[in-house]
């Protein structure tokens, strides 16, 4: 199944809930006024899993830098190097096609 089938006008968003995509994306993490370089490596309309030598905190608001564009996102988890994020605002189909495309 191509990424159109995924995106079909007409269909409600919940019908795609939960639809991830493994992504490279360098990015850098801005949280507390300290800057981090990262990556992530999956990523969907609610948010996304990443890697950083940073150090995100759990439930602390933070920004991710993506081609000069910031996302605010709260972290939900941190394991080690990776952590899970959930965006403030959803992605819209186009945001996330553009972060799938890389």
């Amino acid at each position: 199944m191509g990424l159109a089938a995924l995106f079909r006008p007409g269909q409600p968003d919940e019908a795609r809930k939960g639809s991830r995509f493994k992504v490279l994306l360098p990015i850098t993490i801005r949280q507390n006024g300290a800057k981090a370089p990262g990556k992530l490596i999956e990523v969907s309309n609610e948010g996304a899993r990443g890697q950083t030598l940073g150090n995100p905190q759990v439930k602390q608001p933070i920004e991710i830098e993506w081609e000069g564009k910031l996302i605010s996102a709260k972290v939900v988890w941190v394991k080690g190097e990776r952590f899970g994020l959930e965006f403030d605002k959803r992605l819209s189909n186009n945001q996330l096609l553009a972060m799938i495309a890389g």
